[in-house]
């Protein structure tokens, strides 16, 4: 009953709104991966501009061409994205053994950024093949402004900076 004497008093005494919540924490997905590939499962926790490499992904020198063991991580990778359908992603390409004034300078090599961006472009291929859609996938070269060390005094080290990177871009 409202006290008239008082009436804003007691009006607000009235205007109230109980909200119940409900929160059912989603379900993890499943997705069968080998030991080697295990690593992937972070990919689909990966904010929106996170990154992760391919660990596995070896090109010969100076082509786009994968060694065959590589294809077991890029399968990984195809199974995640088809069990998160959401999840957008660029393929980041780059190469070793630029020289320091790129690597400084940050503007790529022309011969660099060719095969950085064709050894990204190599990967999307991959996936369209393997039955990713298309528009969940951009592929850009980064020719040797972004090596993982430098300078590359090992051949190890050449070799990790030849990668690919998969780049978060919608969840």
């Amino acid at each position: 009953k409202l006290d008239e004497s008082n009436f804003e008093k007691g009006n607000s005494k009235h205007r109230k709104v109980d909200l119940i919540l409900s929160y059912e924490k989603p379900k993890d997905i499943f997705v069968s991966l080998t030991r080697k590939q295990r690593y992937l499962k972070k990919l689909p926790k990966l904010s929106v501009g996170e990154k992760i490499r391919i660990e596995n992904i070896r090109f010969a020198i100076s082509t786009a061409n994968i060694s065959k063991e590589s294809i077991e991580d890029i399968d990984g990778i195809v199974k995640i994205l088809k069990a998160y359908p959401k999840i957008k992603i660029s393929i980041e390409g780059h190469v070793c053994c630029g020289d320091e004034e790129e690597y400084i300078s940050k503007i790529p090599h022309p011969e660099n950024l060719s095969l950085s961006t064709e050894r990204a472009k190599k990967i999307y291929n991959i996936f369209i093949r393997k039955g990713i859609n298309a528009n969940r996938l951009s592929y850009k070269g980064y020719g040797f402004t972004r090596p993982l060390e430098y300078p590359e005094n090992s051949i190890a080290i050449k070799k990790e900076n030849r990668r690919i990177e998969l780049k978060v871009i919608k969840r």
